[in-house]
């Protein structure tokens, strides 16, 4: 069962924050699939510089996401490790029992 709690008006800088998070490590990773899925042995130094880019953006998305849970969805759940979605867009956010 889901539950629906609007926080467009709640907190629309914060959502705008995660989104920007989500965006740039989801599109880093994007990136480092096709350049790994295509590299020869010429560019491993290149991929390795993207990874730690990649990966410090990761550990950046996945801070925002705990603060996120921490200040807007923790009190909306009985258990803290259940699971969520937000749409950027409508400011919606679901979450999954």
């Amino acid at each position: 069962m889901a539950k629906i709690v609007n926080l467009k008006n709640v907190c629309p800088e914060e959502i705008t924050k995660l989104e920007r998070h989500h965006y740039e490590t989801t599109t880093k990773e994007r990136i480092l699939g096709v350049a790994l899925a295509t590299a020869g042995q010429t560019s491993s130094v290149a991929i390795d510089t993207f990874y730690d880019a990649y990966y410090n953006s990761y550990v950046a998305y996945e801070r925002a996401k705990q603060e996120f849970f921490d200040k807007y969805i923790a009190s909306h759940v009985e258990d803290p490790h259940s699971s969520w979605e937000i749409n950027f867009v409508t400011g919606d956010l679901t979450l999954y029992d």
